[in-house]
Order: C-alpha cells, then structure tokens, then sequence
C-alpha cells in the first residue's frame, strides 16, 4: 500500500491502491462488491453456499485477498462501510491479516480516522471472547456440580457449605475459574498486541498512522485503539450495528443477542474472592500499559516515533496524550539525531521557559500551547491544593472573559473531570462562578455532572450554594441530580434556602425538587431558611406547600418544627400564606397580609386555589365576608374546574344537631355572599 522507501519518513504518508484485477481468486468478486458496497448482493450469494453447505467456502472468500495481500475487509474499512465491516466479521473475516507491505486494517483505519471502524473490530473480537469465556464458566460450573447462587463474592453460601468434600470441590472450582479468567485476559492482550504492535516495511504500527496529520479523528482512532483494553465491560457502539446486520440471516434460531454474554464478567466477579479479581486485572492493565508503552515510543526506519510526527504535524492533541501515556519527548530520530522538541520550534519553546499553570493562570495561551508541546503536563498537580492548569484556566475565563486559554487547554487533552485537594472538578469551580457559557463547554467535553467532591457536593449542590439559577436549570437539562446527597444528606434546595438564594430555589422548586426532603437531623429546606431568618425563603417555601400544608408540621430530629425554632417576629410571621391563613381561619393574619399587599386571588401553584376558596371550603364565613368585601373573585377556576361557588355547594351538613343546623345556615350565608348578598 506504500511505495515511498526512497522519501523522507516525516513526510511519508500511506498510499491505498484499489487494485481490480481480481480474476486468480475465483468467480464471484467479492472485492468489486465490497467497493460497490452492495451487502444485499453478497448475503445473497454466501445465502446460496450456506444451503449448499460450503460455510468453509465462505469464510475464505471473506478473507481472499488481491495482488497486494489486502482482504475484503480492508476495502470495507477505507470506505468506512461500517455494515459491510460488521458483516464480514460475522462471516468470519480475519482483521488482523497483513497485506504484503505488512500494514493491517489498524494502519489504514488510523490513517482515515475510521474511528467507527476499529470500534466495531476491537467489539466484535472482544464479543467472541466473552462468548468463549461463558461457555467456559457454564462447563466448569457443570463439571464441579456450581450455581451461581452457591456463591457470593467468592465465599461459599450453599446449604452444604460446612461440608469438607464440598469446600474441597470448591476450592478446585474456584482455581479452574481463576485460570479461565486468566485465558481470557490473555487472549484480549494478545488481540490488542496484534493489532497495535504490527509493523509494515517501514517500521510504522498503526499509531505511527495516526499521528501523520492533525485531525481529530485521527487523534481518536490512536486513543480508542490504545486505551481499549483498559476498560473490560460494555461494548455499546458494537451492539446496535450487530443486531441491525443479523436481521440479514434468515434463520431466526441462529441470531443472537450479544448483551447475553455480558454477564459472564458478573460471574466471575462472583466465583472469585474480590481480591483475586483486582490482581489479576491489575496485572492485565500493568501488562497492557508496558505494551502501550512500547508502542508509543516504538521507531520506524528513521526513528522517528509517534510522538516526533505529532509534533511534527502540529497535533498538539496527540502529543500531551502520547506523553500522558509515557511518550518519551527525549528520543532521538536515527537519521538527523533529533529530540521530539527539534521538530517543534524550538527557538520559541525556550523563549516561553514559564511554568505550564502560570501560562495558563495569566492567559498565556501562547506560552501554553509551546508548554505542552515541550512535554508539561497539561494535568500536573504542582501546589498544596491540587490545582492542575485547567483549574486555573478556568479561573481566568471568569476574571477576563476570555475562554481561550481554557480551549487550548482542553483541546490539549486536559482531564476535564481532574480534582483539586477538596475533589473540585473545573466544572464545580464554572458553577461557583456562574460562567454559562463555561458550563455549556465543559459539559460538551463530557464534563461529569454527578462527580462529587470531598464532601458530597455535586456541581449542582455548588451552584445552588452561589445562587446561580441560570446555570441550575442548564444543570438539570442535562441530567443533573436536583435531589443529590452530600455527606450530610444536603441536597441543592437545602443549600439554597440555607442561603436565602431565592432565585435558585424558585428554579429547583419548578423543577420539582423535594421541599420535604430531610438532611441527617431531619432538617427541612423550611428548618433552614426559618433558622437562618430568611424570610422571603421561608414565604417561598410556604407557597409552593400552600395546596398540602405539611412543610411547617415537620419536626426535626429533636420534634422541633420551623416555627419552634425561629427566634425572629418577622421571619415567623413569613410561615403565614392568605391561603393557610383563609383555611384556618385567622382573620387576623388575612387582614394583615390583604393590608401587606398580598395577591388576594392569589392561586396556589399545584392545585390552583384562590383563598375565597379555601376559606369557603373551611365555612369561615367572616374570612369569606372581608375577602368578597375586599374584591376577591369568586368565578376564579381551580385545576379542576371548580369555582368558590362550587365549593360552597359541596359542603355536605348531614346531622339534625344544634351545631348543624349552625352550619347550613353558614352554608346559606356563604353562598349568599357569593350571590352577592351581604349579610
């Protein structure tokens, strides 16, 4: 695929020829097919051989190749067919055949940026050892007589527990689970092995690949194809697709659903002792990183590695990721005897000898840039408190105003999830702030919105804490957690009235945060804002309580209420509504809050009731008198279509009683105050 021996190595590129003079492999030309990406066409024909009984047939034309080696799949991956790559492999495609320049389906899928591509061949390979890894639990669960739920964390809970030839037959089980465990392991380093470590005829692995050019998605085949192995569950890009392309096999009994064998990494979990199965992944991932390791810093023809054409090219991105990964910016290329940093501009680098959080703290985004391709890490920790240069970035977006530097940073592949000494993300540092716009960006580069910090707090928790409402309600529109827990059961409303941050508890209570919810001395939102005497906390509290009247009869833990323990008038007088005031009938409290300018046809916010209503619904006539007197309008509907009229008819009188005879004619009166007529 390259003929470019006699070129400058730091200029070379992958050259991709399709060849079409395919007659030496047979009648059916399965890789003018593959061009055409016509899927139907070869189901049809591989349809006709699995009749015929001829599946070997099948699995050879997937893995036939043309004159220079390369097989269907290679063609299926440069036009990034990605239907056509799940389909080969389905039928048994070879993904890590070499061509004759010895460049695998890797090389070129780093080279395009074909993201997707390897994705779905790392998936389906990753599917086929799950599959082999449960039918060896099920066989060794056979053989030794095991059910899952004969076992807990790798301690025996069967009833026959407490027999010695069980706990003898056991150990052996739980030995032969080990060692299939550690098959399965082995088989993953070694697909990731001959995937990253294959090298064509100049000395190149897929990584080498990646790195020639700057675009992103080339940045992104190099990451997924390296840090792959490192996380062992779940495969969703694989999934969708697999199940899409099965519908293309006619016989239904032989399709399967992949989330099937997803349990089988549970299971093992399961059979062994917890710290049995921390070691062993442990030394999967110490294994797999020296792997990594070796990739990276791996030298073609001329030297140059990984991390000399990144920073050849420009590639900023890829230059802090191979270094975050052990890239080694020291190595020298072979023919000009050149660090990573000579093919950088180095004249600048030196010019800008500043400390990569000072660049960063000051909007240096210059410096920074030349910083990190020098080798800084972009996520170092240098002081006491844990403040990496993202923390400091964004500090300055929010004294100038502009995001600049914070960009640089993060497109230089800065964690954005990174923690200072008290577990603060950026993202908690942009809430604190009030910076939207920082909070939109951040949480575009996948920022975590339910990270918690050393205390429990949530972004939210932060934001609700400063009272900053606007980024509250972009928080929950991307999933936040409104009833999120600190350590002390603290949830944003709690914080929020705590402050007397009026705006952000309006925004959490429309929200439907739980005004009822109790911290862990069964403290209220009410308890809170009543100790604190935030009045317009606590009347915004008793508003949006106004249909149910049950905040202010909470007790605490020491059955103390919110009015129990307020010491303020002022505060205490804030836990009266006209509306609870009309439905105990405190004429008293109505007369003030009428005289304090309170909405008189005010409407609760559930149910829609005025005070008129509640009022008639309660038969406190006087209430009922000085409202009407006063223009309180009795056509206002309910949330269910009921009027004050409508509640005065309800009333139902059923004894003969002194008293009841009391209560129709309050009834009477009431209506006739309704109708107009003042008694």
């Amino acid at each position: 695929m390259s003929d470019q021996k006699n070129q400058d190595l730091l200029k070379t590129s992958l050259c991709f020829r399709k060849l079409t003079d395919q007659k030496s492999r047979g009648n059916f030309m399965i890789i003018e097919e593959v061009i055409a990406g016509h899927i139907t066409k070869i189901n049809e024909h591989f349809q006709k051989l699995e009749k015929n009984g001829q599946t070997i047939e099948i699995t050879r034309i997937c893995n036939s190749m043309d004159a220079e080696g390369k097989t269907p799949l290679f063609y299926a991956c440069y036009y990034n067919f990605q239907n056509l790559v799940m389909y080969l492999l389905m039928k048994g495609a070879d993904p890590y055949i070499t061509a004759q320049n010895g460049q695998n389906v890797f090389h070129l899928c780093c080279f395009m940026g074909h993201t997707e591509c390897i994705a779905l061949i790392l998936n389906f390979e990753r599917h086929k050892d799950r599959i082999k890894l449960f039918q060896d639990l099920k066989q060794e669960m056979k053989q030794y007589y095991f059910k899952r739920t004969d076992v807990r964390s790798g301690v025996l809970v069967s009833p026959d527990k407490h027999n010695p030839l069980v706990q003898e037959r056991f150990q052996i089980f739980r030995s032969s689970i080990k060692n299939v465990f550690k098959g399965f392991l082995n088989t993953i380093f070694n697909r990731i092995r001959e995937a990253i470590t294959a090298s064509d005829e100049l000395q190149r692995n897929p990584i080498h690949y990646a790195s020639l050019n700057k675009f992103t998605k080339c940045h992104k085949s190099a990451r997924y194809l390296i840090e792959y192995g490192l996380e062992l569950t779940g495969y969703q890009p694989f999934e969708d697709l697999f199940n899409e392309v099965s519908l293309l096999e006619l016989n239904k009994e032989i399709r399967i659903d992949p989330r099937q064998y997803l349990p089988s990494l549970d299971m093992v979990k399961n059979f062994l002792l917890p710290q049995e199965y921390k070691e062993l992944e442990k030394n999967f991932k110490h294994q797999l990183k020296n792997l990594i390791l070796q990739v990276i810093n791996s030298q073609d023809n001329e030297g140059y590695t990984p991390l000399h054409l990144a920073s050849f090219y420009g590639d900023f991105a890829s230059v802090q990721f191979f270094l975050k990964h052990g890239g080694d910016p020291k190595q020298v290329d072979t023919k000009n005897r050149k660090e990573v940093l000579d093919y950088a501009q180095n004249d600048q680098v030196r010019k800008y000898l500043i400390d990569l959080k000072d660049a960063t703290r000051k909007g240096d985004d210059k410096s920074f840039n030349f910083l990190v391709n020098c080798g800084h890490q972009v996520n170092g920790k240098k002081t006491i408190f844990g403040i990496a240069p993202i923390h400091n970035a964004i500090q300055f977006v929010n004294q100038s105003k502009n995001d600049q530097i914070l960009r640089s940073v993060v497109n230089c592949d800065a964690d954005v999830n990174i923690t200072d000494s008290n577990g603060w993300t950026p993202l908690h540092y942009a809430c604190k702030n009030g910076d939207l716009e920082t909070v939109k960006y951040l949480l575009s580069q996948n920022a975590d919105v339910y990270k918690f910090s050393s205390k429990g707090y949530q972004p939210i928790h932060v934001a609700a804490l400063h009272n900053r409402p606007d980024v509250i309600q972009y928080l929950l529109e991307n999933k936040a957690d409104k009833e999120a827990r600190t350590v002390q059961q603290l949830t944003p409303l709690h914080l929020a009235a705590k402050k007397g941050n009026i705006e952000s508890m309006r925004v959490l209570l429309d929200n439907q945060a739980d005004r009822y919810a109790v911290e862990e001395r069964n403290w209220t939102p009410l308890h809170f804002a009543a100790f604190y005497y935030h009045k317009d906390a606590v009347q915004l509290l008793q508003v949006y309580d106004a249909d149910y009247e049950k905040l202010k009869y909470m007790t605490n833990s020491q059955g103390k209420t919110a009015k129990q323990i307020v010491t303020n008038e002022e505060t205490r007088f804030a836990l009266f509504t006209l509306w609870n005031a009309a439905r105990e009938g405190n004429l008293d409290v109505v007369r003030r809050l009428t005289t304090l300018g309170n909405d008189i046809d005010g409407q609760t916010v559930y149910n829609r009731m005025t005070p008129l209503m509640f009022a008639v619904q309660n038969q406190h006539y006087l209430i009922v008198k000085f409202l009407v007197e006063n223009g309180a309008n009795s056509g206002i509907q309910d949330a269910n279509g009921k009027t004050a009229f409508d509640y005065a008819n309800e009333v139902k009188i059923m004894g003969n009683q002194p008293e009841d005879e009391q209560k129709k004619i309050t009834k009477n009166k009431i209506i006739g105050l309704l109708n107009g007529n003042l008694y």
